[in-house]
């Protein structure tokens, strides 16, 4: 692997300003939702024939709806995983089986929204296994379909990140049809926005909630754009490059949670993965001022033309 030079990474602020703009589709659409306040504490979560539908991947791993230890992000409950040390290739594929699979439109953004919470069990980190040395993350969360996979991995991919016990990062990439190669950094992108490099990483911490929004435009030429935000912060953002291969009419299938754990040829140890409220949306209006994610309001006075400012606390 190559190496880089870089420095300590400064961390990120708690109170954190969202600026979007609003792509509003003539029809929106959503996709898929869910959301723990619809089931009972302690019920797997669903296999509905024609609805949610949580497909688990690897025995032991069926998520649970639950309420405590931790205060749910929006609601009482939230939704989460156990993974165990050593436990690789844990996920769940999930979709709402009514309206998914479905062709993605050229030239629509689409949105995925959700919030999370990794949580270390007993102290142990999550991802730590000499982490400015060698990479240790997985595939965080996925959409996936014919000609299109992106996602938001979650860990340590790069030495220069220079990141200190129990902290990690998240970044985006298109790992399996390589559509940008010139943009690519060992098959994901650099962070680029908001003062966000490869020498300055946004630091998560183990045991808080964080939101994340990927929007991706959907294009088979340079006309299409992926973005992503953490807790608010547009921290990566390609404009003019292709989000869909050629030759194929694009789909989107499904939505993959948790991905390989920290890669098969490391150890890992156990910890939890928590979520709550997640939505798949072409609508951002879904998603902010008092939309699907309740994370806050346009502030009074704010034009209700594009940029929205939204104001988002992370950390809580």
């Amino acid at each position: 692997m190559k190496k880089k030079t870089g420095n300590l990474i400064s961390s990120i602020s708690i109170s954190l300003v969202f600026s979007l703009v609003v792509c509003m589709p003539s029809h929106a659409t959503v996709y898929f939702s869910f959301d723990a306040e619809s089931s009972s504490v302690g019920s797997t979560l669903p296999q509905a024939s024609n609805g949610v539908y949580f497909e688990f991947s690897t025995a032991g791993s069926p998520g649970t709806i639950r309420n405590s230890p931790l205060v749910a992000k929006q609601g009482s409950k939230y939704f989460g995983w156990n993974i165990a040390a050593n436990q690789h290739d844990a996920q769940s594929d999930v979709r709402d089986r009514s309206k998914m699979p479905f062709n993605a439109v050229l030239g629509n953004t689409y949105y995925l929204a959700y919030y999370f919470n990794y949580t270390e069990i007993n102290g142990v980190e999550v991802y730590r296994t000499n982490i400015n040395a060698q990479e240790c993350f997985d595939k965080g969360v996925e959409l996936v379909g014919s000609g299109l996979r992106w996602n938001a991995a979650t860990g340590s991919r790069w030495e220069e990140m220079r990141l200190l016990p129990h902290e990690w990062s998240i970044f985006i990439g298109n790992s399996t049809y390589h559509l940008n190669p010139q943009l690519e950094q060992y098959d994901y992108f650099l962070n680029n926005r908001n003062n966000y490099n490869l020498n300055n990483w946004p630091k998560i911490q183990a045991g808080r909630w964080h939101s994340v929004v990927m929007a991706i435009k959907m294009a088979q030429d340079n006309t299409g754009s992926v973005k992503l935000y953490l807790n608010g912060v547009l921290i990566a953002e390609y404009i003019n490059i292709k989000t869909v291969a050629t030759g194929v009419t694009p789909t989107i299938d499904h939505i993959t949670m948790n991905g390989t754990v920290c890669q098969p040829h490391y150890n890992t140890s156990a910890h939890i993965k928590n979520y709550d409220a997640m939505i798949l949306t072409d609508n951002l209006q879904d998603i902010l001022n008092g939309g699907y994610l309740s994370v806050g309001s346009i502030p009074t006075g704010t034009s209700p033309s594009p940029p929205i400012g939204l104001r988002v606390v992370a950390g809580q």
